[in-house]
């Protein structure tokens, strides 16, 4: 098996008969692909933070060094800055869909060690 999605719809399918050996192989597999994920996940979070950071300072600087009323110095500043904003928004969305992905993984290797565990009594 290549990668997750094979992983899965190959177990999906999965009957006992195909033997406890297998499994544990699938799951082996697998759980190293989890693992790459969560490490994704986290630089993706740190990415993120930090992209946050750099745009909240950014936009604070602009608001001390623009002029004009209260709410032109706060549009000024989100409009020079809106690169960081999307970024931030990238990076935030990469972290979400690596932590959803990675939630439904660990759901399919629970499932694969119910399974195991099974087989095991």
């Amino acid at each position: 098996m290549s990668n997750a999605k094979d992983i899965i719809q190959w177990f999906a399918t999965y009957r006992l008969e195909q033997g406890l050996d297998t499994l544990l192989e699938a799951r082996r597999e697998l759980s190293i692909v989890c693992v790459s994920i969560a490490e994704a996940e986290k630089k993706a979070v740190s990415q993120y933070h930090t992209l946050y950071q750099e745009r909240k300072i950014a936009e604070a600087k602009s608001k001390i060094t623009n002029t004009g009323t209260i709410l032109e110095k706060e549009s000024a500043a989100i409009v020079e800055h809106e690169q960081l904003r999307i970024d931030e928004a990238i990076a935030e969305s990469e972290a979400k869909g690596a932590k959803i992905m990675l939630g439904s993984y660990n759901k399919v290797l629970d499932s694969m060690a119910s399974m195991i565990n099974v087989l095991n009594r």
